[in-house]
């Protein structure tokens, strides 16, 4: 693959995806807007989704004249799919909306500054891109590119955004640079602050905590620190430094409890991971070591499920912990590969990327650990992409290579 993306792909992390669908409940933590598409703010979860074991995953080719392969995950809004297609050679990058293989429009994006591989919507359905030199976008349910704004002006040195976090009635940008921005649906921007370091992550948000972000020196002799925002205003309700911790997934908002995991340096070298969990003041409530270094989390009320990659003394690869809501380790399941991403979670099972004996695919497993099913796929999405799973009960994510999506159920 060419361009920036697999460079954004491991800054950017699992990206918050929004979108407008009255007849899916509305999630708890997603400030008023219609979320059917998974991304940290909601933790990955899909509730009473029925999504069953996947046995087999087919590709669905994207009609349309669309060129290059899909970035990041695929943003469900109502009954279609909204993509972002890469371009090829002298192609540029598009954003497209389609209906099954068909493409509904399609938007021509800035060749010589390709789109982080990051969509949000909002409440009504209006759909957020940003470049990697940090030009905003938003684009209506028609294909009409409605305003776009600068939230880079003037950086100096080398600055990224973060993916981008969706709003009821707008969205939050934010960037390595340490700076957040708000803007209402119309572009207007509603409020501005620094933040003194690096936001790699998507921002988290609920009506009971606020705008949530991971702010990392990336520097393991210096502290992270979670830091809480005032969505209307702006203004800090809390910082809470990690002493020696680095945040390196989330974070996640699940009923009381944000959710990070972090990585410190022993004197010796060697790492120790462990999943945080805060109230929504801010204090430690538990901290739990992790056999390897965290890389997604997905929870709901009764299960918190952490994707980790690594070498440790016992295992190289990939490990998938599962804990209750008190910090208690309920099981643990082993992988030959590295786990990139957050599975996705659904009341009765989860969804994980993964290789097996060498060949990627997805795993289908009960909320008891156990694994179900397993699906190799010929396409290979991005490895940090978040799974997609749609009201229509299908699994979806996009093909690295070509216009297409890996489509499961």
């Amino acid at each position: 693959m060419t361009r920036f993306f697999p460079i954004l792909a491991l800054l950017a992390g699992v990206v918050l995806l929004a979108g407008c669908v009255p007849q899916v409940r509305e999630p708890r933590d997603a400030v008023g807007a219609y979320n059917t598409s998974g991304g940290a703010a909601r933790a990955n979860s899909y509730g009473s989704l029925n999504v069953p074991p996947l046995d087999v995953l087919r590709e669905r080719s994207l009609r349309g004249g669309l060129r290059g392969g899909v970035q990041g995950s695929p943003l469900e809004i109502g009954q279609r799919i909204a993509v972002l297609v890469g371009g090829e050679g002298r192609i540029p990058p598009t954003l497209a909306l389609v209906q099954r293989d068909s493409t509904v429009w399609s938007v021509t994006l800035d060749r010589n500054d390709a789109p982080l591989a990051s969509l949000a919507a909002d409440s009504v359905g209006t759909i957020y891109t940003i470049t990697v030199g940090g030009v905003l976008r938003a684009v209506s349910t028609e294909g009409k590119v409605l305003w776009s704004r600068e939230t880079m002006a003037g950086a100096t040195g080398i600055a990224v955004p973060a993916p981008l976090l969706a709003l009821a009635d707008g969205v939050i940008a934010a960037n390595t640079r340490g700076e957040v921005q708000r803007f209402d649906r119309t572009g207007r921007s509603l409020w501005r602050t620094s933040c003194g370091a690096s936001l790699l992550d998507a921002p988290a948000a609920s009506p009971a905590f606020g705008v949530v972000l991971s702010v990392t020196h990336n520097d393991y002799t210096l502290s992270d620190t979670l830091i809480a925002l005032d969505p209307a205003t702006g203004a800090r309700r809390w910082t809470r430094p990690l002493s020696g911790e680095r945040i390196v997934a989330g974070p996640v908002l699940v009923d009381e409890h944000v959710l990070v995991g972090v990585q410190r340096q022993r004197p010796s070298g060697a790492f120790a991971a462990a999943l945080v969990a805060l109230d929504r003041r801010g204090a430690v409530v538990w901290e739990r070591p992790l056999r390897l270094t965290p890389r997604g989390i997905a929870a709901d009320s009764g299960l918190i499920a952490v994707s980790c990659s690594g070498t440790s003394l016992d295992h190289a690869g990939g490990v998938l912990v599962g804990f209750d809501a008190a910090g208690g380790e309920r099981w643990h399941r082993e992988f030959e590969s590295g786990l990139p991403s957050a599975p996705a979670l659904t009341d009765q099972r989860l969804f994980l990327y993964a290789l097996r004996d060498g060949r990627a695919g997805l795993y289908t497993l009960t909320r008891d650990g156990a694994i179900e099913r397993f699906a190799s796929m010929n396409r290979v999405p991005e490895s940090r992409a978040a799974i997609t799973l749609s009201a229509a009960g299908e699994l979806l994510l996009g093909a690295l290579e070509l216009p297409s999506l890996v489509v499961g159920g």
